[in-house]
């Protein structure tokens, strides 16, 4: 299967955001890619995609994104924080 999910310059959406937490959830038994352009959008949103897994709040969300060295500033912070 193939999802693909244009994040570009504009904000997240929680429906996009919602759409690519679905699609990992239906793909949760098998290896999924999930790539952009940067690196940063994608490992952004299989932290959320595991955020509302594990029912993570925002600074717990902050906190495990810095463990694996995301960069949590500006653009990337405020997704976390918006969803």
């Amino acid at each position: 299967d193939y999802l693909h999910h244009g994040v570009g310059g504009a904000p997240l959406s929680a429906e996009g955001v919602a759409a690519v937490c679905d699609f990992l959830d239906e793909h949760a038994s098998g290896k999924v890619l999930v790539h952009c352009r940067k690196g940063v959008r994608a490992a952004m949103l299989v932290l959320l995609h595991q955020a509302r897994t594990e029912g993570w709040t925002a600074d717990e969300t902050l906190e495990r994104g810095q463990e694996i060295g995301l960069n949590l500033v500006g653009g990337p912070r405020l997704m976390v924080e918006n969803y």
